[in-house]
Protein backbone atom coordinates (compact mmCIF):
# COMPACT_ATOMS: atom_id res chain seq x y z
CA UNK A 1 0.00 0.00 0.00
CA UNK A 2 2.40 2.20 0.85
CA UNK A 3 4.65 1.39 -2.18
CA UNK A 4 1.37 2.06 -4.43
CA UNK A 5 1.41 5.56 -2.77
CA UNK A 6 5.17 6.27 -3.21
CA UNK A 7 4.49 5.09 -7.20
CA UNK A 8 1.28 7.69 -7.71
CA UNK A 9 3.18 10.57 -6.07
CA UNK A 10 6.28 9.74 -8.10
CA UNK A 11 4.13 9.94 -11.23
CA UNK A 12 2.27 13.01 -10.50
CA UNK A 13 5.66 14.53 -9.93
CA UNK A 14 6.51 13.58 -13.16
CA UNK A 15 3.44 14.83 -14.51
CA UNK A 16 3.79 18.31 -12.93
CA UNK A 17 7.49 18.62 -14.33
CA UNK A 18 6.39 18.04 -17.83
CA UNK A 19 3.67 20.48 -17.81
CA UNK A 20 5.56 22.74 -15.97
CA UNK A 21 8.38 22.70 -18.33
CA UNK A 22 6.23 22.23 -21.64
CA UNK A 23 3.79 25.25 -20.57
CA UNK A 24 4.78 27.56 -23.44
CA UNK A 25 5.23 25.14 -26.01
CA UNK A 26 2.19 24.64 -28.41
CA UNK A 27 0.81 22.76 -31.57
CA UNK A 28 -1.58 22.92 -34.57
CA UNK A 29 -3.44 19.55 -34.68
CA UNK A 30 -6.32 18.37 -37.00
CA UNK A 31 -9.00 15.69 -35.39
CA UNK A 32 -12.23 16.58 -37.36
CA UNK A 33 -11.31 20.10 -36.86
CA UNK A 34 -8.08 22.27 -36.88
CA UNK A 35 -6.63 23.58 -33.47
CA UNK A 36 -4.19 25.76 -33.37
CA UNK A 37 -2.08 26.94 -30.53
CA UNK A 38 -2.59 23.84 -28.49
CA UNK A 39 -0.48 23.73 -25.57
CA UNK A 40 1.57 20.38 -25.54
CA UNK A 41 0.45 19.15 -21.99
CA UNK A 42 -3.19 19.48 -22.83
CA UNK A 43 -2.25 17.44 -25.75
CA UNK A 44 -0.53 14.48 -24.12
CA UNK A 45 -2.90 14.71 -20.78
CA UNK A 46 -6.23 14.75 -23.02
CA UNK A 47 -4.99 11.66 -25.52
CA UNK A 48 -3.88 9.62 -22.13
CA UNK A 49 -7.09 9.98 -20.95
CA UNK A 50 -8.94 9.08 -24.26
CA UNK A 51 -6.27 6.06 -23.97
CA UNK A 52 -7.82 5.10 -20.79
CA UNK A 53 -11.51 5.19 -22.03
CA UNK A 54 -10.97 3.25 -25.02
CA UNK A 55 -9.01 0.54 -22.84
CA UNK A 56 -11.91 0.42 -20.45
CA UNK A 57 -14.77 0.28 -22.98
CA UNK A 58 -12.66 -2.89 -24.58
CA UNK A 59 -12.47 -4.24 -21.18
CA UNK A 60 -15.73 -4.54 -20.35
CA UNK A 61 -16.74 -5.94 -23.65
CA UNK A 62 -14.39 -8.57 -23.02
CA UNK A 63 -15.36 -9.30 -19.26
CA UNK A 64 -19.03 -9.28 -20.50
CA UNK A 65 -18.33 -11.52 -23.24
CA UNK A 66 -16.71 -13.82 -21.36
CA UNK A 67 -19.23 -13.66 -18.36
CA UNK A 68 -21.61 -14.88 -21.10
CA UNK A 69 -19.47 -17.61 -22.43
CA UNK A 70 -19.11 -19.06 -18.75
CA UNK A 71 -23.35 -18.73 -18.55
CA UNK A 72 -23.63 -20.84 -21.49
CA UNK A 73 -20.98 -23.27 -20.00
CA UNK A 74 -22.77 -23.47 -17.06
CA UNK A 75 -26.23 -23.95 -18.69
CA UNK A 76 -24.82 -26.57 -20.68
CA UNK A 77 -23.40 -28.52 -17.91
CA UNK A 78 -26.98 -28.56 -15.81
CA UNK A 79 -28.63 -29.52 -19.11
CA UNK A 80 -25.99 -32.58 -19.46
CA UNK A 81 -26.52 -33.33 -15.54
CA UNK A 82 -30.59 -33.11 -16.16
CA UNK A 83 -30.46 -35.51 -19.14
CA UNK A 84 -28.55 -38.01 -17.28
CA UNK A 85 -30.74 -38.22 -14.54
CA UNK A 86 -33.91 -38.14 -16.97
CA UNK A 87 -31.55 -41.39 -18.59
CA UNK A 88 -30.95 -42.96 -15.03
CA UNK A 89 -34.78 -42.66 -13.86
CA UNK A 90 -36.10 -44.09 -17.26
CA UNK A 91 -33.24 -47.08 -17.17
CA UNK A 92 -35.01 -47.94 -13.04
CA UNK A 93 -37.98 -47.55 -14.96
CA UNK A 94 -37.65 -49.98 -17.33
CA UNK A 95 -35.63 -52.33 -14.92
CA UNK A 96 -38.87 -52.86 -12.24
CA UNK A 97 -41.32 -53.31 -15.96
CA UNK A 98 -38.74 -56.10 -16.66
CA UNK A 99 -38.18 -57.41 -13.54
CA UNK A 100 -42.35 -57.44 -12.86
CA UNK A 101 -42.82 -58.92 -16.26
CA UNK A 102 -40.67 -61.93 -14.74
CA UNK A 103 -42.75 -62.35 -11.71
CA UNK A 104 -45.93 -63.21 -13.56
CA UNK A 105 -44.32 -65.37 -15.96
CA UNK A 106 -44.49 -69.00 -15.81
CA UNK A 107 -41.59 -71.19 -14.90
CA UNK A 108 -41.90 -72.48 -18.44
CA UNK A 109 -42.31 -69.09 -20.07
CA UNK A 110 -39.31 -67.91 -18.14
CA UNK A 111 -37.34 -70.30 -19.44
CA UNK A 112 -38.31 -69.64 -22.61
CA UNK A 113 -37.50 -65.61 -22.59
CA UNK A 114 -33.87 -66.23 -21.36
CA UNK A 115 -33.18 -68.67 -24.09
CA UNK A 116 -34.57 -66.01 -26.62
CA UNK A 117 -31.96 -63.28 -24.95
CA UNK A 118 -29.29 -65.57 -24.88
CA UNK A 119 -29.71 -66.39 -28.62
CA UNK A 120 -30.41 -62.74 -29.59
CA UNK A 121 -26.94 -61.71 -27.35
Amino acid sequence: MVFTLIILLLIIIFMAFFIGLNIGEVCNIWFFKHFENLPVSVLVLVSFAAGIVVSLVFFMIFKLKKASMQNEAEKIEAQKVKDDKKREKTERKLKKLKEKKGENQSPATQVSSEVTEVTDK
